[in-house]
């Protein structure tokens, strides 16, 4: 009997994950940290920050096992996000064409 199909035992596996309480898969929750910083810091701050507290709580709910909770405080911020990046870029359209009426107005006028 020869060696050449003995193979040494291979060591174990990652151990698995841990059982959710509710007894269902790990479901995936959105993270818009990202977005929610930005769009407080760059677009609309009364906007952003609902934004950056839903983060926070998805966040919370999500290490804490509440996957339902997570993924409905996810939506809100997404919802906050948007809000935020669209209030800002209403509020440069209307700048910018109030500017460039005024200019046209000025220019008309001399």
């Amino acid at each position: 009997m020869s060696n050449e199909y003995y193979q040494p035992p291979q060591p174990p596996g990652p151990p698995p994950p841990p059982a959710r309480p509710y007894g269902g898969p790990v479901e995936h929750v959105p993270d818009y940290v990202a977005f929610a910083i930005l769009a407080t810091s760059f677009c609309c701050l009364p906007f952003g920050l609902p934004a950056v507290y839903f983060t926070a709580k998805a966040n919370g709910q999500k290490e804490s096992g509440n996957i339902a909770g997570a993924i409905e405080s996810a939506k809100k911020d997404k919802t906050w996000c948007w809000v935020a990046f669209g209030t800002s870029l209403a509020f440069w359209v209307l700048y910018i064409g109030a500017v460039a009426i005024a200019v046209a107005i000025d220019v008309a006028g001399s």
